[in-house]
């Protein structure tokens, strides 16, 4: 049986880490406001303008994050130096890092003034060079707003009040904000052979639909949940800080999670590092979201009411180190005698991956979504290559033929 993540997840939650930096200041310049913008949306990331001292400068809108701004930007404008603190990413990666004072910041016709920011190294900007933007506009800034997600016209809503976007609170779920930069955490409810309710994070950062923490899969792997498919050693995402560190995941198939109302069927779920599980920004290719910073609450509609997201897959992950697309997790067992974690990869389907531009890899469409079958050359540590052919399959039919 052979299966594949069709591609590395893209990371971006920044939590604080060891620091007395609280992020949940500033404010909007008027207190009752009302704005609409359109965003961009490239392999699930959300791209908004901003207006910077009379420059439209372009931003990630990542309600996992505070606010960051890139080096680069950071020297153009004028800002307020607060201190320096350790900063963690999504695969909990450190690093130290600037927090100035944005004196202004307008979205739309919302003008922000004083929110903390973080300034990101030179050193780190792949993400943004490759996406071309110039930083992230996160749940900081938006800790007093009322956003309102609109998928099917790419249109963003940002108010201080229920008036201007209105729902039915009957249909809410309760949204609490956590930490010193106002994350947004939903419950939602995972359905196997039991039922449990699980905090996650809405992060419109992450790419993908739900990413399960390692951590609450080791809590919860004892209450038949989750069908366990295979497990791997190696890295599956990349952070701002760049890959994740070397450590044991699980391949895993959830029969169904319930936002609200909605259900969704057959998930096919790779653990990760991160601290805790995550919904991400796929969930808006199934429906509006309404998310209520100011009243703490969270409503998702949906085009339809369930959605099956069986897939066919592949037994490797790729990740993106050194600029290279490699080898991330061998999950197959007759795969893991053929090639390694850090294994190159020369080509694809005759592609010659080694002259293709990584950003490319991270923004344009996926060859694995293209494509059932994948004829691979491997390149090793020792240099030698392998060629090998890897089809797409079903892990719910080969389980039934089991």
């Amino acid at each position: 049986m052979t299966y594949i993540k069709l591609i590395f997840s893209l990371l971006f939650i920044l939590p604080i880490y060891g620091q007395s930096v609280n992020f949940n200041k500033g404010k909007s310049i008027k207190k009752h406001f009302y704005t609409e913008i359109n965003y961009t949306e490239i392999q699930g990331k959300i791209i908004i303008p901003a207006i910077i001292e009379g420059n439209t400068y372009h931003f990630l809108l990542d309600t996992g994050a505070p606010n960051l701004i890139s080096f680069d930007l950071y020297k153009k404008i004028k800002s307020k130096s607060i201190k320096t603190i350790t900063v963690k990413d999504a695969n909990n990666k450190k690093m130290k890092m600037q927090i100035v004072s944005m004196p202004l910041i307008k979205i739309g016709d919302v003008t922000f003034k004083n929110t903390p920011t973080i300034v990101n190294h030179s050193s780190t900007n792949f993400i943004f060079d490759c996406f071309e933007v110039d930083g992230i506009i996160g749940s900081n800034l938006l800790r007093n707003s009322i956003i309102q997600f609109l998928p099917k016209i790419k249109t963003i809503k940002i108010s201080s009040d229920t008036d201007k976007i209105k729902y039915n609170e009957n249909k809410a779920m309760n949204l609490s904000l956590h930490g010193k930069q106002s994350s947004p955490y939903i419950r939602i409810d995972l359905q196997g052979r039991n039922s449990v309710r699980e905090l996650v994070l809405f992060d419109t950062g992450m790419k993908g639909f739900y990413d399960l923490s390692k951590r609450k899969y080791d809590d919860l792997k004892s209450k038949d949940i989750f069908i366990k498919l295979e497990e791997a050693t190696g890295t599956e995402s990349i952070g701002l800080f760049g890959p994740s560190n070397i450590k044991k995941q699980y391949r895993l198939i959830i029969s169904q999670i319930k936002v609200g109302n909605a259900g969704f069927k057959n998930i096919f779920i790779t653990t990760t590092s991160a601290k805790h599980s995550r919904i991400g920004s796929d969930i808006l290719k199934y429906g509006s979201v309404i998310l209520d910073y100011k009243n703490k609450k969270f409503v998702f509609e949906p085009f339809q009411e369930s959605v099956d997201l069986n897939e066919k897959i592949l037994g490797i992950s790729f990740n993106i180190i050194d600029d290279q697309l490699v080898v991330g997790m061998v999950w197959e067992g007759k795969l893991k005698n053929e090639i390694s974690f850090g294994d190159k990869i020369v080509s694809i389907n005759g592609v010659d991956f080694r002259k293709i531009n990584v950003c490319d890899i991270i923004t344009k469409e996926s060859i694995f979504k293209k494509n059932d079958t994948l004829n691979i050359e491997f390149e090793n540590n020792k240099g030698i290559v392998k060629r090998i052919k890897l089809i797409k399959e079903d892990p719910l039919k080969e389980m039934l033929l089991k």
